[in-house]
């Protein structure tokens, strides 16, 4: 049986999702490679991967090149708040920045930034630079994106320093989402998706061991990258994230970044009760009929003020509210935490 190709990115914040899949969990179904993450987005595109772990933007960009484009349900590398590895330096702040040198190994950071640059009615030139130099690429009024275990370097080399996932949170209320994997809706089945669910909770419950393998093999303090992966960043794909990255792609297609409005689409196959978690088979008459379907407004009431929501309500709220209305039941439930 042909294994399905899996691009992953190779930085240390993706290692708790591949954390399974490399100590051979589904290792008769995967063929797992790793790769910056445009170069996943890049091999997906080409065909030459079935499934790669790509930039959000990527994800966007990829409508129209890659038919009926899906992402596995419940994981994804996204923040709340600071990320510490997605970060703009400079010797002079934001504001007072006329070029910028963006990584070129992530379009996700490289758009997100133009977008808080544009929110705040800031236009600097951008120039793309290769991933291994884009730490020396910033110097007087001239700033660089930096992304991935670089940013642990560059946070101490400049005296301003953006963490953009606390910006992107700062101006939204929302999480921002880096990175998910996707792929054909036909590439993968309930099995398949389950065990990549299975490979990141393994990862969770590891990541003091891969924080201490990273730090022999990369040099750094162990605890250093233990709180970065527990504290920083989250790997859930869940109702926030949607809305932060339905939010991310409505301000690509208002700067003309996408040619039109897109939102995350999950594989259908994790749907199928029992696919992935245990479920009891249906009993169709054993009880009374189903109700009928609740409305958006009381589904977002319901979400603001923490209820619990069915998979099929969480769904049917993301595909029909508005990103101003899923934001703003994020952020009641927040602040009622």
């Amino acid at each position: 049986m042909r294994r399905i190709k899996l691009a992953a990115v190779s930085f240390l914040n993706a290692r708790p999702i591949t954390y399974g899949l490399e100590r051979g969990l589904g290792e008769s179904r995967f063929d797992l490679s790793f790769d910056l993450p445009s170069r996943c987005a890049d091999a997906l595109r080409s065909g030459a991967v079935d499934l790669a772990l790509i930039p959000t933007a990527s994800y966007g960009e990829s409508q129209g090149a890659i038919a009926d484009l899906r992402a596995v349900p419940g994981i994804a590398v996204a923040s709340f708040g600071a990320v510490r590895t997605v970060l703009l330096v400079g010797d002079v702040p934001m504001a007072q920045m006329t070029d910028v040198a963006l990584d070129g190994a992530s379009r996700s950071s490289a758009r997100l930034l133009q977008l808080l640059f544009r929110a705040r009615g800031l236009t600097p030139r951008y120039r793309e630079v290769a991933h291994d130099e884009v730490l020396t690429a910033a110097s007087g009024t001239t700033g660089a994106l930096v992304i991935g275990d670089a940013g642990f370097e560059a946070a101490g080399r400049y005296p301003h320093v953006v963490d953009l996932g606390e910006a992107w949170r700062a101006h939204t209320g929302l999480p921002f989402v880096y990175a998910l994997w996707a792929g054909p809706a036909d590439v993968l089945g309930p099995e398949e998706i389950a065990l990549l669910q299975q490979s990141l909770a393994a990862g969770l419950t590891h990541r003091g061991e891969i924080a201490r393998a990273w730090a022999e093999a990369h040099g750094g303090a162990p605890a250093l990258y233990e709180r970065y992966l527990t504290d920083n960043i989250r790997y859930r794909l869940g109702a926030d994230e949607l809305s932060g990255a339905a939010a991310y792609f409505d301000r690509m297609l208002e700067a003309g970044m996408l040619p039109a409005r897109t939102r995350v689409r999950l594989f259908e196959a994790a749907y199928v009760p029992g696919a992935v978690h245990t479920a009891a088979p249906s009993q169709p008459d054993a009880g009374p009929s189903s109700p009928a379907p609740r409305t958006v407004d009381a589904l977002l009431s319901d979400a603001a003020a923490g209820v619990r929501l069915s998979p099929d309500d969480a769904i049917r709220l993301y595909q029909q509210a508005s990103t101003l209305d899923l934001g703003a039941a994020a952020d009641a439930r927040r602040q009622a935490l």
